[in-house]
C-alpha cells in the first residue's frame, strides 16, 4: 500500500491497524495536530464516495492500492468558509425576490433557490463543526444566540416556507421569505464573518 498526501508520498509504519479505517482514523489525528483535514480520498486515482469509504474502511492493511489524500489547513477552511457567506449573503437577498416569483407562477424557481440555500448553508454549519483545525470558536455567539439556535430557526422557517408553497399560499411564502428568513440569515452570516475574519 502506497499512501500520498497532497501529492507527497506518506512513509507510514503500521502498528496495530487492522484496516485501512484505523490507518486512515490516525492519519486523520495526525492531520488534526497539524490543524489539517482530509477532505478527499482516492484510490488509484479514483475519487471515492462516502458509500465507497465505508467498503475502503474496512478493507485490511495489506492491500496492494494507492491511497491519495487531499488536505485542506485551517486557513484554507476559512477561505472556503468566506466564500460561502458571501454566497450565503447573496442568496439571502434573492429571498426578497421570492414574492415575485410566486406572484408570476415561478413556485419552482423560489423552490431551487431554497434548496441551493439548502446545500451551503449545511456546508457552513458543517465547516463550524471543524473548530479544532479552524480554529474558531466552537460555540460562536451572534446577538445572544449560539449557531445551534440560528441554524433550528432556519429550519423551521424552511419547513413553514416548503409547506406554504405546496399549498399555493403566496402571500405567506413571500412574507416568510422577505420579513422573516432573509433578515436571520444576514444577522448568522454576518456573525460568523466577523468571527472567521
Amino acid at each position: 500500500m502506497v499512501i500520498k498526501i497532497n501529492g507527497e508520498e506518506l512513509s507510514y509504519t503500521l502498528e496495530n491497524e487492522k484496516n485501512l479505517g484505523e490507518v486512515l482514523g490516525s492519519i486523520e489525528e495526525a492531520c488534526c495536530r497539524e490543524h489539517e483535514t482530509i477532505v478527499q480520498v482516492a484510490v488509484d486515482g479514483k475519487v471515492l464516495s462516502s458509500q465507497e469509504l465505508d467498503q475502503l474502511f474496512k478493507q485490511s492493511v495489506d492491500t496492494d492500492i494507492t491511497l491519495e489524500l487531499s488536505t485542506f489547513s485551517g486557513a484554507e477552511i476559512r477561505n472556503y468558509m468566506k466564500g460561502l457567506t458571501q454566497e450565503l449573503s447573496d442568496y439571502a437577498e434573492d429571498f426578497e425576490q421570492v414574492p415575485v416569483y410566486m406572484q408570476t407562477g415561478k413556485d419552482m424557481q423560489a423552490l431551487e433557490l431554497f434548496g441551493a440555500f439548502s446545500e451551503k448553508l449545511n456546508e457552513l454549519y458543517r465547516s463550524l463543526l471543524l473548530s479544532d483545525i479552524t480554529e474558531l470558536p466552537i460555540d460562536i455567539q451572534i446577538e445572544g444566540k449560539s449557531v445551534h439556535e440560528y441554524q433550528k430557526e432556519i429550519t423551521a422557517l424552511l419547513r413553514d416556507i416548503v409547506s406554504s408553497i405546496e399549498e399555493k399560499d403566496i402571500i405567506q411564502v413571500g412574507d416568510l421569505a422577505e420579513y422573516e428568513l432573509a433578515p436571520l440569515v444576514k444577522t448568522l452570516i454576518n456573525g460568523v464573518s466577523s468571527a472567521i475574519h
